[in-house]
């Protein structure tokens, strides 16, 4: 198997891997997550939603600096912190909207998309990005309430986004790092074939003037050696 077909094996494998996971997450929220009024259970649609619409961001492999890539995790993760924003704003007992799992897999979903931006995303637009779904991942805990405990997995999660940030960024200066030292053995490689083919025309032209020369001077004593002359330079200027 080349080493193009067994990164394609892993890379599959671990998209395989993630999207088991994110549904044991899931599957996990929908079962600790028992919605008592029509807003909560609108609510708790909107929260799937956002998990699922993390899938298309984290588990495709983007091409590098991708813009739609950080637009799309931006608007992602402000939509999470608007739902949050909610949860906390409005009374936990007018609607029940508090409470319960606050969200296993869309968290999982958004240290994904924090990875990838960081690894894919434009420039200009990736910091940015990264900075409000790593303030998403954070605030997802808040949903459940604020107490201490919930406040310390707000931290650990804030933790493993600072992770994936810093793997995603490590693996984009090393994929930058192999793509400049290509570029310099590529250039080199054409320095060093224009330098032969320089001495090879150098060499050739220099004949052909020489010749060119001679003819000159042996036209009026001995036109036959000016005809093999001119038969030389005809094949230098060929090969040239």
């Amino acid at each position: 198997m080349s080493t193009p077909d067994l990164r394609r094996w892993w890379v599959r494998l671990a998209q395989t891997a993630g999207l088991v996971a994110m549904g044991l997450l899931a599957l996990f929220d929908l079962r600790y997550s028992s919605p008592t009024s029509l807003a909560a259970l609108l609510l708790l649609l909107v929260r799937v939603g956002l998990a699922v619409a993390t899938v298309p961001l984290w588990l495709p492999v983007h091409r590098p600096g991708s813009r739609r890539l950080p637009l799309a995790a931006l608007i992602l993760a402000s939509a999470s912190l608007v739902v949050t924003a909610a949860i906390v704003i409005i009374p936990d007992g007018r609607y029940g909207l508090g409470g319960g799992s606050w969200g296993l897999a869309e968290s999982a979903g958004l240290i994904g998309v924090v990875f990838v931006v960081t690894r894919w995303g434009a420039p200009r637009l990736a910091p940015a990005a990264a900075v409000v779904a790593g303030l998403a991942v954070a605030a997802l805990p808040l949903r459940s309430g604020a107490d201490s405990l919930l406040v310390i997995f707000g931290l650990l999660q804030v933790i493993a986004a600072a992770g994936a940030a810093g793997v995603g960024l490590y693996l984009r200066v090393v994929a930058a790092g192999r793509e400049r030292a290509i570029a310099l053995v590529r250039a080199e490689q054409r320095a060093e074939f224009a330098r032969d083919l320089h001495d090879f025309i150098a060499h050739h032209v220099t004949g052909i003037v020489v010749q060119a020369q001679g003819a000159r001077f042996v036209a009026e004593q001995d036109p036959q050696r000016v005809i093999v002359a001119l038969e030389q330079i005809e094949r230098a200027g060929a090969e040239t």
